[in-house]
């Protein structure tokens, strides 16, 4: 099983694999749909630490994570 980004309607034909769905959900980065189970939207928290990643430069993992 896989999962593919779309935004605006648009796929990147890319698959994001299972294994690496599932922390984001668990972590409340992601969640499913209630009308929809099969799709998962950003969370609250996930748009948060996205808007963060970003401000602290955003190419790094340490990015995400105090100095």
């Amino acid at each position: 099983p896989g999962w593919a980004i779309v935004t605006e309607g648009r796929s990147s034909g890319r698959v994001i694999g299972e294994r690496s769905i599932k922390p984001l959900v668990r972590l409340n980065l992601l969640d499913h749909t209630p009308d929809r189970p099969e799709l998962l939207l950003l969370t609250e928290r996930g748009r948060e630490t996205w808007l963060m990643f970003c401000r602290r430069g955003g190419r790094y993992p340490e990015d995400l994570t105090d100095i």
